[in-house]
């Protein structure tokens, strides 16, 4: 809504599990090559180790995306992370899982969907990713990802939507990579760090019907700043599945009770800040059907 300049802010914090994460970025459109800069933090008890550490971590990036045609561009981004990690009892691993880590990402986006100005309603989105990381890039970390999304948006009557989502990712080389799966933007009602549902390989599917129950009610937050102007409220039922392993012998030893399932209902109100930036709330309660957990999440801007 600004033209040649883009800003872009997320943040999401989980009392229940005691996270911070945020994200800011800004991108300059007016060339065919378009320029993104940003950064971004999080915060997290890091539970993959039988310990009790604090772990931080601090990014920047600057990326290229070049359109191809109307639906398809190229995107290439450098990243470096600042990892810092305090396990009181065992230092050795503090500083293995510490350092610096730089990124760079090679990706194929191709985006067909539409819909309202604040909700996609048809069409759909591809995203075929690459990373690599190892000591040429001064990084202290080896190893190559690949990442694969598929989005499909079906419409439905007045508004509503079929959204469906389909990531996929796989880590190879001497460092490789554990994905976590669980948290507000994969798993829903997992928690994000849960040393059970990380792996080097996953799939995950997301389903949700989105439909609306206030359009255009044009509510009017004016009596403190900055003013919030409600546009339209959203509500959704979703739910979400994983699979995950870290070999060829784990998958071929799967089971239908091995699948992550989730289901649960959320609310997206869309609104303005000061009548002209547009930002969408987000609340979701999500239920593990393995053994009932529920978890409440609120987030600033749509998972998928």
């Amino acid at each position: 809504m600004l033209g040649n300049h883009q800003v872009q802010a997320s943040v999401a914090y989980a009392s229940g599990y005691d996270y911070l994460n945020y994200q800011v970025a800004y991108s300059y459109l007016k060339f065919r090559p378009q320029f993104t800069v940003g950064f971004s933090g999080d915060t997290e008890n890091n539970v993959f180790l039988n310990a009790e550490p604090y772990r931080r971590e601090d990014s920047q990036f600057v990326a290229m995306t070049y359109p191809l045609a109307r639906y398809d561009s190229i995107q290439v981004q450098l990243q470096a992370t600042q990892r810092k990690v305090e396990i009181l009892d065992d230092p050795v691993i503090a500083d293995r899982l510490a350092g610096r880590e730089n990124v760079a990402i090679f990706s194929f986006i191709r985006d067909v969907s539409q819909g309202r100005y604040l909700e996609t309603t048809s069409g759909y989105r591809l995203q075929a990713s690459y990373q690599v990381a190892n000591p040429a890039l001064d990084s202290t970390l080896n190893y190559r990802n690949v990442f694969l999304t598929a989005n499909q948006f079906i419409p439905m009557h007045r508004e509503s939507t079929f959204a469906m989502r389909l990531y996929g990712g796989a880590s190879f080389g001497p460092d490789q990579q554990l994905f976590r799966s669980g948290g507000s933007d994969l798993l829903r009602g997992y928690g994000k760090y849960d040393a059970d549902i990380v792996s080097s390989h996953f799939v995950i599917s997301n389903l949700e019907y989105r439909f609306p129950l206030l359009l255009n009610m044009n509510y009017h937050v004016w009596f403190f700043f900055p003013d919030f102007l409600f546009k339209n409220l959203y509500g959704a039922v979703f739910t979400d599945n994983g699979i995950l392993w870290n070999s060829k012998d784990d998958l071929e030893s799967h089971q239908i009770q091995d699948i992550k399932n989730s289901f649960g209902v959320g609310l997206r109100f869309q609104t303005f800040v000061l009548q002209t930036f547009p930002l969408i709330l987000q609340v979701d309660w999500a239920r593990r059907t393995l053994d009932g957990e529920q978890v409440f999440y609120f987030g600033l801007g749509p998972v998928f």
